[in-house]
């Protein structure tokens, strides 16, 4: 909503393929978060599992993602900007990283490829729809 109203192209891509793949990250995310942070809630004390079974639900969530989406792709839905998808998905992976779990070389350097992504552009973007 707020990205139509505000016309936040840069996050949200009116054109239907490129706001199609990041409609399907977001199905995605919100199918399997359970699984992709069950590390973190395992570490607050909001699971059951124990902890070598949280970190294999967990890496397993995070092999499905990498396999259909970071397979294709720099960034979830976009091969030269991040967009909605991986500020939804960011705010939980910064949490599994915390876990300290071994993550994949991609994994890797998706986090890099965010963590450098170009902050004064980002900056930019941000402040003129403010």
């Amino acid at each position: 909503y707020l990205c139509n109203k505000n016309k936040l192209e840069d996050w949200y891509s009116s054109d239907p393929k490129k706001r199609a793949l990041v409609d399907l990250y977001v199905d995605f995310h919100l199918q399997r978060i359970w699984d992709l942070v069950r590390i973190v809630y395992q570490q607050l004390g909001y699971t059951d599992n124990s902890y070598e079974e949280a970190e294999k639900i967990t890496l397993e969530g995070l092999k499905d993602l990498e396999e259909k989406f970071l397979s294709r792709r720099k960034f979830l839905a976009s091969d030269d900007r991040i967009t909605i998808a991986d500020l939804a998905f960011l705010w939980h992976f910064a949490g599994v990283k915390s876990c300290g779990i071994q993550l994949s070389e991609r994994l890797n350097k998706y986090w890099d490829d965010v963590i450098s992504y170009d902050k004064e552009g980002l900056t930019n973007s941000i402040n003129s729809y403010l």
